[in-house]
């Protein structure tokens, strides 16, 4: 999602990636960041990352492309091994220039402290993606907004659960707290579907549907979506695809070398179906 006082970018037309073989999730992400406004103009030619998605952002521009030159720069030596979306994103904003990347940069701390406001710990974490876990909704609908809500809910520790604090000399009740310091001017939500099952000791994905709105306003700041990318199938084997739109009216959806417009309402919530 964007920053809703973010120009938008528009192209006249939108070109695949060729999948070597496994990459759909490289591709995806790489359509993604296309289509963010003020990703281009941010790269640095001096810098190499920056250079090699420059060079495949003009291309694209001009018509469907390889991406041997982007597997190459990040030694992607198995294009068949599958890899996830959201780490490879990090791992691409990892490489960019500070400009860049800074387009995605969010912080936020995390506070506990007792009943008589003692301080027991503190802790600040920048974040490129802020996920959003899905392991308790494997049926029915999950809301995205009161995901969010869950995320800064404050928790309490009491009974069985009391935390040591030295300035009360012993275990009590207290509460953490979570704060958005730095609002990221493009915020990347990760839904974790995928979670470890205890009980069978395997990795479970949650099937339930995804609600969002088109808008979303998280303390003082506005986000309009402009992409989501989807993941089909099993946790060993799924595709990954994007739909995105230029405009927040005309969406579509890009299959690696397949981009074809979708039909969207952008007046009611958008919804991930159950096999995303």
């Amino acid at each position: 999602m964007e920053n809703s006082s973010k120009k938008r970018i528009f192209h006249k037309t939108l070109h695949g990636l060729n999948n070597q073989g496994a990459t759909c999730y490289l591709n995806s992400v790489l359509q993604l960041l296309f289509m963010t406004p003020g990703f281009h103009e941010r790269l640095k030619p001096n810098i190499k990352t920056d250079q090699v998605l420059k060079t495949l952002f003009d291309n694209l521009k001009e018509g469907p492309c390889e991406t041997k030159a982007i597997t190459k720069h990040f030694q992607i030596e198995d294009v068949y091994k599958q890899c996830d979306a959201a780490e490879y994103l990090e791992h691409i904003l990892s490489g960019t220039g500070r400009p860049a990347s800074e387009l995605f940069r969010g912080e936020l701390s995390y506070s506990t402290k007792c009943r008589q406001n003692h301080i027991i710990n503190e802790e600040t974490n920048a974040f490129w993606t802020l996920p959003l876990p899905l392991k308790d909704q494997n049926s029915g609908v999950f809301s995205v907004e009161g995901g969010l809500q869950r995320v800064f809910m404050k928790k309490s520790f009491t009974g069985d659960n009391k935390v040591f604090c030295e300035d009360c000399d012993g275990n009590t009740e207290a509460e953490r707290a979570c704060k958005m310091n730095v609002a990221p001017q493009v915020l990347v939500l990760l839904l974790k579907r995928f979670a470890f099952d205890r009980n069978t000791g395997s990795h479970v994905k949650s099937n339930c549907t995804v609600e969002f709105p088109s808008t979303l306003q998280l303390q003082e700041k506005s986000y309009d979506l402009y992409g989501i990318v989807d993941h089909w199938g099993s946790l060993r084997s799924g595709h990954y695809t994007a739909l995105l739109s230029n405009d927040g009216q005309t969406w579509f959806k890009f299959n690696d070398q397949h981009v074809q417009q979708e039909l969207h309402n952008p007046e009611t919530p958008a919804r991930l179906g159950k096999e995303i």
